[in-house]
């Protein structure tokens, strides 16, 4: 038998394992179809979701310009769903993110859905979530809950039913809000109310 494996060395290979590993997180956290549905009404010739993951993956892996990443995905990244992606496509992925963005300082809230379960994630960007709870049988009863997500701290955050909550992009950078939900959205089974409501003891002067 003749070994081939003596005198072999790999002058060049691309990644693989960490692709996959964030694709799994990808999925798994709702990106995927969340980005998707927003994308059904806008007609685009490639996929949206794997446009933006594309870029997601290049400031997790090697943040660089929007030029390198996409020279980057060609030569570095082995992953057949971007494989092909050109950079005019990365600029329109750019154009919808900016089109969807929250901007920082604004307050978005507050509001409470009345069966609908949330999940929060922020793959772009900062924002401060806050939470109040006033559920008469609840063991939080009255308590205020400050959550920082996004870039700086990637976590997937749930948000019950009958609970009050606000946010606001913080930092210099807006802010891509993905928003996964358990039900179809009903304007009928939520409430809002004014971000500065006496009735939620929160200052949104609070850093």
């Amino acid at each position: 038998i003749l070994d081939l494996s003596k005198g072999l060395f790999a002058d060049w290979a691309k990644l693989y394992g960490p692709v996959l590993v964030f694709k799994s997180l990808w999925k798994k956290t709702g990106l995927k179809r969340i980005i998707s549905e927003y994308a059904k009404e806008r007609k685009f010739e490639f996929d949206l979701s794997s446009v933006i993951f594309s870029m997601v993956l290049g400031r997790l892996l090697d943040p660089l310009s929007k030029l390198s990443t996409q020279k980057w995905l060609k030569r570095e990244v082995y992953d057949e769903e971007i494989d092909g992606l050109r950079l005019e496509h990365l600029y329109r992925g750019l154009d919808f993110l900016k089109e969807n963005a929250e901007n920082p300082g604004i307050i978005k809230g507050w509001k409470k859905h009345l069966k609908m379960t949330q999940h929060f994630a922020v793959p772009m960007g900062n924002i401060k979530l806050v939470i109040y709870d006033d559920r008469d049988n609840s063991s939080t009863k009255g308590e205020i809950q400050e959550i920082y997500i996004g870039t700086e701290n990637y976590q997937l955050v749930r948000i019950p039913p009958l609970v009050w909550y606000a946010f606001k992009a913080v930092g210099n950078e807006s802010a891509l809000i993905a928003n996964c939900t358990d039900l179809p959205h009903d304007p009928n089974e939520v409430i809002t109310t004014d971000p500065f409501d006496k009735k939620i003891p929160y200052d949104w002067k609070n850093e």
